[in-house]
């Protein structure tokens, strides 16, 4: 049983002073009075619902629609908990209270079930690499081609992980991300490192660790011939396409720092996300994309 009482005394405390009414019926023009009225009545309604859920019904169809009503009666409490605590605290970025609350996880320590990797059409080494770190907190999306899906699994990301050893010369997945106003947070790549001009201000780039490698990375090679042409031309005869996987080392602890200060909200999640939106405005759009593809194809006439 869930304790309506919790509720009832929060709406008690509301009401009892006006200061709560007058302190957010205006800000920046907005009633956040309304807001937060609006949520003490959704978990009121949410909780005793869930309190007066009876026996769950033994065949299939009844199980289904008792546990999906439940559910949505959970995501009601949990999604005007969030907003109450985000008005209240001034906050531009939805927040929820639980953040980083491991309590609830005796004898799990380390587990925090807000903080996920959703991994979209993953590949079997990627999955083989979360197992060997202990990485429990990741969901796989299968491949899919639909625009709506894909839609909705970077609406579901705050963060664009960007992880192609290879690196992209046009990095279409990053232009969606920007698209959605998701930041990106990505790596030097072999032979190829065009997304890096992409990102600009829009995310991070982990620094890579001192190699040789560092040395014609600079001079940006264009295929992994031009590589082993420089480094045969000074004297490196080693340098072979098959241990081309180990060329780069990328500083892992640095991406974790960057992971960590978007979730601490050490960085201005907000003002980038804008950015990254503006920027898919200014560069990316369908409308100027075909504008460039005319432009050339005029230009070969």
């Amino acid at each position: 049983m869930l304790k309506e009482s919790y509720i009832r005394n929060f709406r008690d405390e509301v009401n009892k002073r006006d200061f709560i009414y007058f302190r957010y019926k205006d800000v920046g023009g907005k009633s956040h009075w309304n807001a937060i009225c609006s949520c003490m009545d959704w978990i009121t309604v949410a909780v005793r619902a869930i309190n007066s859920i009876g026996e769950i019904p033994k065949d299939i169809d009844g199980k289904v629609t008792a546990l999906f009503t439940l559910i949505s009666y959970v995501d009601v409490i949990n999604e005007s908990i969030t907003t109450l605590h985000t008005v209240l605290k001034s906050q531009t970025k939805r927040v929820s209270p639980f953040c980083g609350d491991k309590e609830v996880f005796q004898g799990m320590e380390g587990k925090d079930d807000n903080t996920y990797f959703v991994a979209l059409a993953p590949s079997e080494v990627l999955k083989k690499k979360a197992a060997q770190l202990g990485i429990t907190n990741i969901r796989y999306v299968d491949k899919t081609l639909d625009d709506v899906r894909i839609s909705r699994f970077y609406n579901t990301l705050d963060v664009v992980a960007h992880s192609r050893k290879d690196g992209e010369c046009n990095p279409g997945n990053i232009w969606e991300g920007f698209s959605h106003g998701k930041p990106v947070v990505s790596h030097y790549g072999i032979p190829y490192n065009g997304h890096i001009q992409e990102i600009g201000d829009c995310g991070f780039v982990v620094n890579r660790r001192d190699n040789f490698h560092n040395v014609w990375q600079n001079l940006n090679p264009s295929s992994i011939p031009d590589i082993l042409e420089y480094s045969r031309s000074i004297g490196v005869q080693n340098f072979t396409c098959e241990d081309s996987s180990n060329s780069i080392k990328n500083d892992a602890d640095e991406y974790a720092r960057i992971m960590k200060a978007f979730k601490d909200g050490t960085i201005d999640y907000k003002a980038m996300s804008e950015r990254c939106v503006k920027k898919w405005e200014h560069q990316a759009q369908p409308e100027i994309i075909v504008k460039q593809h005319l432009d050339l194809y005029e230009e070969l006439l």
